[in-house]
C-alpha cells in the first residue's frame, strides 16, 4: 500500500509493474488525490480541496435565502476517512479474488476525488437524471417533512418526520393536532411543497419547552428525534457509554489515556487488544530487528542520525 504522488515510486523501482515482475501475486494499493490516470493525476490535494471540487460543499450549508448562505465544508476530514474505508474494501475484495482465482494479484487505484463524488450517491444521481443540482438544505431532511433542527428553550434537537402517521403524532405532541388535518399539510408531498411554512410553525412550537421534554414526548409517540450534542454530551450519553465507545489504555504520558474504540464488533473475533499511540521511534529497534539489524547495526544507524 502506498500514498505517493503518481510516478514517484517508479524512480526507485517500487512501482506496481516493477514489484509485479518479482511477485505476480502482489496486491498493490495506490491511494492518491486524483487517481493514476487523467489530466489531474499529477496534482496533490487535501481533504477540503476534494470537498470543494467533488461537489460536497455545493450541497452543504445554509439555504440560499438564509443568513450565512453559501457552500460550506463538512467539519471533519470526511473524504480522507471515506477513502481509507474504500481502500480497505478494495484490498479485502482483492484478497478474496486472489484466494478464489489461483493467487492472481492486481493493482488497486483508489483516490479521494473519486471517493467524494461517489459518496454523494442519490444527490449526484438526481443531477445525472434530470440535470438539476440539488440545493443546499441546511439541516432540513431529504425526504419526509418536516425534518430539521429546531431550537428549544435550552438547546436544539433534530427531528425527522418520516411519514403521515408520524406527522399526526408530532402535531399532537406539540399541542397543535389541527395541523395534521390542514389540507396544506395532509400528505408528505403537500408538506414538501409548503415546507417553509410548516417548518416555521414547528419552530415556534418547539420554542415553548425544553429539549428533554420534547425528546421524551416524541419518543413516546414513536417519532425519530435526537439532541444536537457536542462531544462532551456524546461521550456522557448513557447509550454511548453502554456501547463502550470510549476506552482507556496505558500510555507513558497518561496512565489512562482515552481513545475511541473500533466501531466494528465481531461475535467470533472481537477487537480487545488496544494499544496507545506509539511515541516517535518507539518501535524502530523492534521493527528493524525483524529484518536482520543487530544491535551494532542499529547503533551505527543511530550514530549517523538515520534512526
Amino acid at each position: 500500500m502506498e500514498n505517493y504522488k503518481v510516478g514517484d515510486l517508479k524512480r526507485y523501482g517500487l512501482d506496481y509493474e516493477s514489484i509485479r515482475a518479482i511477485n505476480p501475486g502482489i496486491i498493490y494499493c495506490s491511494v492518491t488525490g486524483f487517481g493514476q490516470t487523467g489530466p489531474y493525476a499529477p496534482r496533490a490535494g487535501y481533504d477540503a480541496i476534494f470537498q470543494a471540487m467533488g461537489g460536497l460543499m455545493s450541497v452543504t450549508g445554509h439555504m440560499d435565502d438564509e443568513p450565512g448562505a453559501g457552500p460550506m465544508k463538512v467539519g471533519p476530514s470526511i473524504v480522507d476517512y471515506m477513502t481509507g474505508m474504500n481502500s480497505s474494501i478494495a484490498i479485502l475484495a482483492a484478497l478474496y479474488h486472489k484466494k478464489a482465482n489461483g493467487g492472481e494479484g492486481q493493482h488497486l487505484d483508489v483516490c479521494l476525488f473519486d471517493t467524494v463524488i461517489a459518496s454523494l450517491s442519490h444527490w449526484a444521481q438526481i443531477y445525472l437524471v434530470n440535470g438539476t443540482s440539488p440545493p443546499r438544505r441546511g439541516t432540513w431532511g431529504n425526504g419526509g417533512m418536516p425534518a430539521g433542527m429546531f431550537r428549544c428553550t435550552d438547546g436544539e434537537l433534530m427531528l425527522v418526520v418520516g411519514n403521515d402517521g408520524q406527522f399526526s403524532r408530532t402535531c399532537t405532541v406539540l399541542g397543535a393536532p389541527e395541523l395534521a388535518t390542514d389540507s396544506k399539510f395532509l400528505r408528505n408531498n403537500d408538506r414538501v411543497v409548503h415546507g417553509k411554512e410548516i417548518m416555521a410553525i414547528f419552530a415556534g412550537l418547539f420554542l415553548k419547552n425544553t429539549v428533554a421534554h420534547w425528546l421524551e414526548e416524541l419518543e413516546k409517540a414513536g417519532v425519530p428525534c435526537g439532541p444536537v450534542n457536542d462531544f462532551a454530551q456524546v461521550f456522557a450519553d448513557e447509550h454511548v457509554r453502554s456501547r463502550g465507545m470510549e476506552i482507556k489504555v496505558d500510555h507513558p504520558f497518561e496512565h489512562a489515556l482515552s481513545l475511541i474504540r473500533n466501531p466494528l464488533t465481531f461475535s467470533g473475533t472481537p477487537v480487545t487488544d488496544y494499544k496507545a499511540p506509539p511515541k516517535l521511534g518507539e518501535h524502530t529497534r523492534e521493527v528493524l530487528a525483524t529484518i536482520g539489524y543487530d544491535d551494532a547495526k542499529l547503533e551505527a544507524l543511530k550514530q549517523q542520525k538515520i534512526v
